[in-house]
């Protein structure tokens, strides 16, 4: 374990305070749920090893483990993938070398992949919902505390990234794009 977490925590915070947009809202969604889904595994590796949880429940959070841990590294590379889509469209917004034409093109394409990176981070937040509420009848009762921590993290992130994804689509002059987007956002929202 790296003995360093505070530093790291502190560092993080510090970056999104800092005057800078990115990391931005986007990039704290996916932290949001990434911690959620990391208290996840922990309750699943203390919950599989407890003398208070029964055997076929240990069995099953051991099995959950490598699935949590899967969303999660998911999770994390939207954290940089989140700010890089913001640079890439500012950087395109600024062009001069491109014709106007060209730079509508490319403005809209990294529109709709700014949105998508949010979007992806709302899915990856819910199914890690799903998945963390199949498991919280199997998990220690001691633990409760995390696990509503983890649930509230991911149902903040899927609701922040949701928000960031509509205020993205605002800009899209693709319609089948931003209907198809404001589907998904409404299902994921809905849960």
């Amino acid at each position: 374990m790296n003995s360093n977490w505070e530093e790291a925590a502190f560092s993080l915070i510090n970056s999104l305070s800092s005057s800078t947009p990115t990391p931005g809202g986007g990039a704290a969604c996916a932290v949001s749920a990434a911690m959620g889904c990391a208290l996840g595994e922990m309750m699943c590796g203390i919950s599989s090893e407890s003398q208070y949880v029964n055997m076929e429940s240990r069995k099953k959070l051991k099995e959950a483990l490598p699935l949590i841990k899967n969303i999660r590294l998911q999770l994390m590379k939207n954290i940089p993938a989140d700010a890089d889509a913001f640079d890439t469209y500012m950087k395109i917004s600024k062009d001069t070398v491109m014709s106007p034409e060209q730079r509508k093109k490319a403005v809209q394409a990294a529109l709709k992949h700014a949105a998508e990176v949010p979007l992806n981070t709302a899915e990856l937040s819910l199914t890690g919902l799903h998945f963390l509420q199949q498991l919280k009848n199997d998990l220690s009762p001691m633990i409760m505390s995390d696990y509503f921590a983890a649930e509230t993290l991911l149902r903040a992130s899927i609701k922040c990234s949701a928000e960031i994804v509509r205020i993205n689509l605002k800009y899209i002059k693709d319609r089948t794009f931003t209907e198809d987007i404001t589907a998904k956002l409404k299902e994921y929202e809905n849960y």
